[in-house]
Formats: C-alpha cells, structure tokens, sequence
C-alpha cells in the first residue's frame, strides 16, 4: 500500500495531497504498536504537515508576486497626471 499520491508528471502539486500523506503518517503512528515506529511514523507525518505548509507559503509568494506584476503592468493614474483637463 503507498501512502504517497503523486501527480501524473510525478510531483507533488497540491497542498491537500501533502496534508492527506500527514493525515494517514499520523494514523499509523496511531496504530503502531513499537516505541520505533511510532516515533518514525509521526515524523513522517510532521515532515508532510511541514511541506504542505512550505507549498503553501510558495504559493501565497506567488501570488503576491503575479497581483504586483499586473499592478506594474498596467499603472495608476492620478488625476493629476492625466493632460487635458
């Protein structure tokens, strides 16, 4: 069985697959039955929660990046810039 869902190019793309992979490390480190694999599995679990909130970050990154694009690309004008009045 494998816990980790990958896109068709085989990459990560949305932070809800990186989440559900947290989702299930934390189950099983719930049904762990050794110390070990507790600990490794909610590791795991910590290290998926952790890239989810990295793509998410990119992603608000980006945003911001393309809103300040289109603010270049297309200026405000002030009232008294514009010429015939």
């Amino acid at each position: 069985m494998s816990c980790v869902q990958l896109g068709a190019d085989g990459r990560m793309k949305k932070v809800s697959e990186l989440n559900w992979n947290a989702d299930k490390f934390r189950m099983m480190a719930k049904r762990a039955t050794s110390p070990e694999q507790k600990t490794m599995l909610s590791k795991m679990a910590e290290m998926w929660e952790n890239l989810a909130k990295e793509r998410e970050a990119e992603s608000v990154v980006r945003q911001i990046g393309e809103l300040e694009g289109s603010k270049a690309a297309s200026p405000v004008v002030s009232p008294s810039d514009k010429t015939g009045s």
